[in-house]
């Protein structure tokens, strides 16, 4: 039993050390937004300096001994200090959701965390990322919600584009992003081969196409 064991934990290791991910990267023109979509619960987004301040510290507390590690991720941004941390909080003061909103001049930070893992921002662009929702507030369309005001910030700030990128298999994030004005703009590939990792950005191909239209299409009914 202990053998099997290790032979598959040998040969998920091995699959991490030889693969290639894929990312849709997202382009939002600020100037042309959607309608915004309110959440079930009136939420607003507003700063906070701190992974504690946003209650993400309680939430990988809660997820410890889980699969997920989605806010211990977001809580080693706090401490990698990227900057501009956003949260939408209900009536009650709850954090709903939360996500970074980097400008050109942040962009050091994310980047010395995550080597070229996001263009820089040009002049005028920002970067919309680290999106979650929280445990106990999913399904309430704060993601939707918390992200359209993020991208009034940026536009009232004047700048003029956002991006964003989400795994082309996360459907259901794809039309979220979709539905506050995100476009299908380029697709971000990672090749990892055992310690090497190249990072390269493509024109969007029949892959990234048919993951957007399945993700934007009409719900039936």
């Amino acid at each position: 039993m202990h053998s099997k064991i290790r032979q598959l934990g040998f040969r998920a290791s091995l699959q991490r050390s030889w693969a290639t991910s894929r990312s849709l990267g997202l382009r939002c023109d600020l100037a042309a937004l959607p309608p915004r979509r309110e959440a079930k619960i009136p939420i607003v987004m507003t700063p906070a300096q701190s992974a504690a301040e946003a209650g993400l510290l309680a939430e990988a507390k809660a997820a410890e001994g889980t699969p997920s590690t989605e806010a211990s991720d977001r809580v080693a941004l706090c401490d990698g200090g990227v900057k501009r941390l956003y949260v939408a909080r209900s009536e009650d003061g709850q954090a709903r959701y939360c996500q970074w909103l980097i400008s050109t001049d942040d962009h050091v930070k994310i980047d010395t965390l995550s080597p070229k893992l996001y263009p820089r921002p040009k002049p005028g662009e920002v970067l919309l990322e680290g999106a979650y929702t929280y445990t106990d507030s999913r399904r309430l369309g704060a993601m939707g919600d918390g992200m359209h005001q993020l991208l009034q910030i940026a536009r009232d700030e004047g700048q003029s584009a956002a991006f964003t990128y989400v795994a082309e298999q996360y459907l259901p994030s794809i039309r979220g992003c979709a539905n506050v004005g995100f476009e299908l703009d380029h697709v971000r590939v990672s090749k990892r081969r055992l310690f090497l990792k190249r990072i390269t950005f493509v024109p969007a191909d029949e892959a990234a196409l048919e993951a957007w239209a399945s993700a934007t299409a009409p719900k039936p009914g």
